[in-house]
Parts: structure tokens; C-alpha cells; sequence
């Protein structure tokens, strides 16, 4: 055992280590099992390995891996040679597994059938070694726990009504889950009850968010205060986040930089309310897009007045390629029907083939020509259409294919 604490704290400080650092190693009952001269072989072994090519850790990183696990002073060289060997054979790269020893110097402690029972067992519950190795990459302590505690985390989670598949997805995707207590866990669960959310609201936020259980409550709660003092009623917010559960990780300043942005181009504050309500990917989206949108549809003759008033219409154009709009304003104008989609944007949600389709049928078989005193029948339902007609829309799909050059010749 090291029985010269004088000597073993001179090489350490030696090395770079403080006093508090020196003191938290020491204390560890491994390290002071250790004889001292195995000892401080090992801190320069260490150090030799650790500052090689393969590595080129800098002498505070070095320092600060041998603190967070001072257990790894107590592996030769040759031991932890091995366990680069291992995590090589798994599939890691080398700036990987660097970068793992820097997250988590203990796990190269940790034996190889340890870590592949560990990976076996993650196996059989179907994750993919894909899976296995992302999970690693940001959790490496998880090659460390106990069969137990993995067990415990996915029946937690089978408890919760998650299935396995979507436990493989979430647990993938955020792998604090496996690090955080039940109590944790739990709360993120209650919190959003409380907010008003139901538990299947709440299933689908994690399934498409993972990482919203791993938030702190401070950072959900201060989310829903943000967005309420921008003018949305809680009800409003809970909407939102359910469409776009990723908007808890985007701040507070980017969205409200985004109001100011959209509103300069032409929108209200209650534009941008009302907008995001059903396209809150609005936030996402960069205000070049945006803007693009905008002139890319004046270009076809409208204003901007219009062109604000159609967005405010249909939101959802926002995610419309301009090709696919101009595609349905260009139909509606060979067909004489523009002021259709002038007077209701909305309409251009209907497929233009269908538009089409629809036209034709009642020209060529019902020898009557669409205009806005009944443009109505072009957009009845698949059922109405059926049960005033008999025919289905298949059917007038199939003998009306929509001719591309339809739009040129007319």
C-alpha cells in the first residue's frame, strides 16, 4: 500500500494535479492499496499512453480523466491496450473512443465480458448494434451497469405503456434516460399532467422528442411562461408543443426574434399566432426561406398584401415547395379560375389533378363548363361527389390523366 503519502503527492504535483484533486485520488481504496512504487508507475505510464500519437490528450485532460476515475491508476498498460482493442473490434472509431475515455475514464476499467454482456443484452431486446454504439458514444457508462439496472429501466418504461419499439427509439435518441433516476423520470411525467397534457399527449411529445425527458421542470415550466407572455393562451401552447414537441429546445430569443423577423416582412404579431398554431415549423425555418416564399409569389403578379393574406390563409404553404404552388395558380389560371383561389386560398389544398380531372368530367360528360357561379362542385367531397354523380374520383382520375402541356396550350 502506498505507505509515503509525502512521496505520492510530490509526483502528483509534479504532474500538474491540485491539491483537492490529490487528495479525492489518494482516498480512493484501491489506489491506497496500491504499493508506491506500482504506483507511481502507473501515473507515468499513464501519462506516456494517454499522450501518445493514438491519444494526444493534453497534459489537463489527462489530469482531469485520471480524477474522474482514479480506479484506472490501479490498470496496467496492458489492460487498458485491450480495451482499445475491444472498443476497436465493436466498430468505434479512434476520435470515438477518445472521446469516450474523455466522458467517461471508468468504463476502461470495466472488463471485456463485462461490457459484452452488457452489449448482448441490448442485442436480444432489439436494439441494433447501431443503435448500441450511439448510445455508447454519448453514454459510455452503460456498458458499466448492472444487468439489473438496464432490466429496471425498460420495465420502468414498459410500465409507462411505452412499447419496445418505442423504447428502442427514445432510449436511442436520448440516452440520459438510462442515467436519470425513476423519481426523475417520473416527475418530467407528472409535470406535463399537470400542465394539462394527457398521457398519450405525452407518449407522442417523447416519441417524436426524446429529449424532453431529459429536461429539467424549470426549463418546461419557464417554456410554457415564455410562449404565454408572447400572446398564446396555455391551451394555445399545449397545441403547439404537441405539433412541434421540438420547440422546448429552440430559446426564447430565436422565437422571438422570429416575430420580429416575419413581422417586418408584412405579418402581425397575431399573424404570427395564428400562423403557428397549425404550421409552428415556422420557427424553424430560416426567414431567407421565408422571404423567398414570399417574393418567389409576388413574382407571379400578386402583392404583397395578397401574398401575406394567402399565407395567413393557408399556412401550411409554408412547407409547399414553389414549384408545387405555381404548378395549382397556373392550373386555376388556364381553366379561367383564378379568382377561385383568390377569393378562398385554401383551395389550393385540392390536387390539381383532381381539379383537373374533375373539369374535364363535367365538360366532356356533363356538358357543363366550370365557372365561379358553381365552381363548388369541384370541390365536394369524395362522398358527395359519389352520391351526386356515381362515379368515384379513381374513375375520372384514370380517364382524365392530366396532360402536361395542358397548361402551355391554353
Amino acid at each position: 500500500m502506498i505507505n509515503d503519502n509525502i512521496t505520492a503527492i510530490k509526483h502528483l504535483k509534479m504532474k500538474g494535479f491540485d491539491d483537492r484533486k490529490i487528495t479525492f485520488i489518494l482516498s480512493n481504496y484501491m489506489i491506497s492499496k496500491m504499493g508506491l512504487n506500482t504506483f507511481i508507475d502507473h501515473i507515468n505510464s499513464l501519462f506516456d499512453l494517454l499522450s501518445n500519437e493514438y491519444f494526444s490528450y493534453n497534459n489537463e485532460e489527462i489530469i482531469n480523466i485520471i480524477f474522474n476515475s482514479p480506479t484506472i491508476i490501479c490498470c496496467s498498460k496492458e489492460f487498458l491496450l485491450k480495451r482499445i482493442e475491444y472498443f476497436n473490434e465493436l466498430g468505434l472509431k479512434k476520435e470515438e473512443i477518445i472521446n469516450i475515455l474523455r466522458l467517461n475514464s471508468s468504463l476502461f476499467t470495466y472488463s471485456n465480458d463485462k461490457m459484452s454482456e452488457n452489449f448482448n443484452y441490448l442485442l436480444s431486446l432489439g436494439y441494433s448494434k447501431k443503435d448500441i454504439l450511439g448510445i455508447i458514444k454519448h453514454t459510455p457508462s452503460i456498458l458499466g451497469y448492472s444487468i439489473d439496472r438496464l432490466k429496471h429501466r425498460i420495465e420502468y418504461l414498459l410500465d409507462k405503456d411505452f412499447d419496445i419499439d418505442s423504447i428502442i427509439k427514445i432510449t436511442s435518441k436520448e440516452t440520459s434516460i438510462f442515467r436519470n433516476s425513476d423519481d426523475s423520470l417520473t416527475s418530467r411525467i407528472k409535470l406535463f399532467e399537470t400542465l394539462g397534457y394527457s398521457k398519450n399527449d405525452f407518449m407522442k411529445i417523447v416519441k417524436n422528442s426524446p429529449a424532453v425527458f431529459g429536461y429539467s421542470d424549470n426549463k418546461i415550466t419557464s417554456k410554457f411562461k415564455d410562449l404565454e407572455e408572447l400572446g398564446y393562451s396555455h391551451e394555445q401552447v399545449i397545441k403547439i408543443t404537441k405539433i412541434l414537441s421540438t420547440i422546448f429546445s429552440i430559446s426564447t430569443d430565436n422565437i422571438k426574434n422570429k416575430f420580429n423577423e416575419l413581422e417586418r416582412l408584412g405579418f402581425t404579431h397575431k399573424d404570427v399566432i395564428r400562423i403557428s398554431l397549425t404550421q409552428p415549423q415556422i420557427f424553424v425555418y430560416k426567414i431567407e426561406k421565408i422571404e423567398k416564399k414570399i417574393n418567389d409569389l409576388m413574382s407571379l403578379g400578386y402583392s404583397r398584401d395578397f401574398v401575406i393574406k394567402m399565407l395567413n390563409s393557408l399556412p401550411s404553404l409554408f412547407g409547399f415547395s414553389f414549384d408545387n404552388i405555381k404548378d395549382k395558380i397556373m392550373l386555376y389560371r388556364s381553366l379561367g379560375l383564378e379568382d377561385a383561389i383568390i377569393e378562398r386560398p385554401m383551395r389550393l389544398m385540392q390536387s390539381s389533378d383532381l381539379i383537373y380531372a374533375r373539369y374535364m368530367y363535367f365538360l366532356k360528360e356533363k356538358d357543363i363548363k366550370i365557372d365561379m357561379s358553381n365552381i363548388y362542385r369541384l370541390y365536394l367531397s369524395s362522398r358527395n361527389f359519389y352520391d351526386y354523380y356515381k362515379v368515384d374520383n379513381n374513375y375520372i382520375l384514370n380517364k382524365y390523366r392530366r396532360d402536361n402541356d395542358f397548361i402551355k396550350k391554353n
